[in-house]
């Protein structure tokens, strides 16, 4: 049983907030997840100034969702008013222990000596390109003080879209740090699922105080959770859902209608789609449902900026390159055959 492919198997994927929160909650020293502060000190170890510190001294807070301002102008809303603000996904608040009553040392007054910031992105399609430095300006104004700050920028895999936010980044080059989840097809050796499969061999070694099997049970699942992307569990399971209850996969009477599709040929999306519905009824004797066609058709469409939401990747985009808009500003969709390799048509998919 893995809890993660229950919990995603509803809607399809557990989102970028359910998976930071549970990030935060392995972060947490003060967790009963069993992993001490193991997960948080290997994060903290990435910066070169902070390899060597000992946090043993420090109390700890850890806040999923930290809202923080980032522009004095006042946004109107009907009657309400509201400042310009941003969520970061997980703020870390270090405190030095002193020698003090237990109130004075977490007076929350007093700003903390180090803050870590995690921005998490699990796909290349929710990257904003100014929003690092949107949440630095906006920590940096919620303490006005010599506070460290650190952030670490958490992605799927090494992308070029991530790359470049991370680079554009302007902010102290040893007080940012570019992790991935993964280090699928790429050299980078530095990724949360070698630091969980890390912890979990140095408890099989005694290296670390016993984890529970609960806990080891919960991270195993956690480590196929991001093996599989976050989103691959539904995948498989829509494919064989639509097997059985129209013959086939949806994807595959898309095919069979790129397949007749004349080179050229202007065809209007409601044409496209009113095909494969018909298609559909005629092979089951079901009505499809209208918004899985739309879905497919968003997938299938080369220069359609929807289709990053639909899980198309550098993988498996060729299999889902049938239509191409020809003019992607217009309301009335007109489509043509997609040839793979046009060279005039941008194809988008998460890299």
């Amino acid at each position: 049983m893995n809890i993660f492919k229950i919990l995603s198997s509803n809607d399809g994927t557990l989102k970028e907030p359910n998976v930071s929160s549970f990030l935060a909650y392995l972060l947490d020293p003060n967790e009963d997840h069993g992993l001490g502060d193991s997960l948080l000190k290997s994060i903290l170890s990435d910066f070169e100034s902070l390899k060597d510190k000992d946090f043993s001294d420090y109390d700890v807070e850890v806040n999923p969702e930290y809202k923080v301002d980032i522009d004095d102008a006042v946004l109107k809303t009907d009657k309400e008013s509201k400042k310009k603000h941003r969520d970061i996904d997980i703020v870390i608040l270090f405190w030095k222990k002193e020698k003090k009553s237990k109130t004075e040392q977490k007076n929350k007054l007093n700003a903390p000596e180090l803050i870590l910031c995690l921005e998490n992105k699990i796909k290349d399609a929710s990257i904003e390109k100014n929003q690092l430095d949107d949440e630095l300006k906006g920590i940096k104004d919620q303490f006005k003080t010599d506070t460290d700050i650190y952030f670490c920028y958490l992605t799927l895999q090494k992308t070029e879209a991530s790359d470049k936010v991370f680079k554009n980044f302007d902010y102290n080059q040893q007080r940012k740090i570019h992790l991935y989840w993964k280090n699928d097809n790429t050299n980078e050796k530095n990724s949360i699922l070698e630091k969980i499969l890390a912890i979990l061999e140095q408890e099989r070694n005694g290296e670390i105080d016993p984890i529970s099997e609960e806990s080891i049970f919960l991270l195993k699942s956690f480590i196929g959770f991001i093996r599989a992307n976050f989103s691959s569990f539904i995948e498989k399971k829509n494919a064989n859902h639509e097997r059985r209850i129209y013959g086939k996969p949806v994807i595959d009477f898309f095919r069979d209608f790129y397949n007749k599709m004349e080179i050229n040929k202007d065809y209007s999306d409601k044409e496209i789609k009113k095909s494969i519905k018909e298609a559909i009824f005629k092979e089951s004797g079901v009505e499809p449902n209208s918004g899985t066609i739309q879905c497919h058709l968003y997938q299938t469409t080369v220069n359609d900026d929807n289709r990053l939401h639909y899980s198309v990747s550098e993988k498996n985009h060729k299999d889902r390159d049938f239509f191409y808009m020809i003019n992607p500003k217009s309301k009335n969709k007109v489509l043509r055959k997609y040839i793979s390799g046009m060279p005039e048509i941008e194809v988008k998919f998460n890299k």
